[in-house]
């Protein structure tokens, strides 16, 4: 049980890091819920877009390592791109149904059109 404590203590310490680096003015700040989370470690940087409604002498006072950037993440970027090229194809697939079932319906109007017995 004992060393269970001192890794758990030792957790604590490194995810508070955060928080006991940033400026007290830079926390108080911060929405209450965002401090709440940095200090029980569910999160381990500032949102991005929680930085960008603090005042810009704020924003000047975090350090970027402790900003989560949206764009620092290639996997939404790579889902972006496969999301597009799934909706590329989907289009795609469905104008060639689109297009063979008129061409099917154009083959059998003209057969009613020009083979009619009068």
């Amino acid at each position: 049980m004992h060393a269970f404590n001192v890794v758990y203590n030792h957790w604590l310490y490194f995810q508070s890091e955060v928080i006991d680096q940033l400026p007290p003015d830079v926390i108080d700040q911060l929405p209450p819920e965002i401090v709440d989370q940095l200090r029980d470690g569910s999160l381990d940087q500032i949102p991005e877009e929680v930085v960008n409604r603090l005042p810009e002498n704020v924003q000047d006072k975090i350090p970027e390592s402790f900003i989560d950037f949206a764009s620092a993440n290639p996997l939404w970027a790579l889902m972006g791109v496969l999301g597009v090229v799934g909706f590329v194809y989907g289009l795609m697939k469905s104008l060639v149904k689109l297009a063979f079932v008129a061409a099917v319906i154009g083959l059998i109007a003209w057969y009613f059109f020009f083979f009619q017995r009068s």
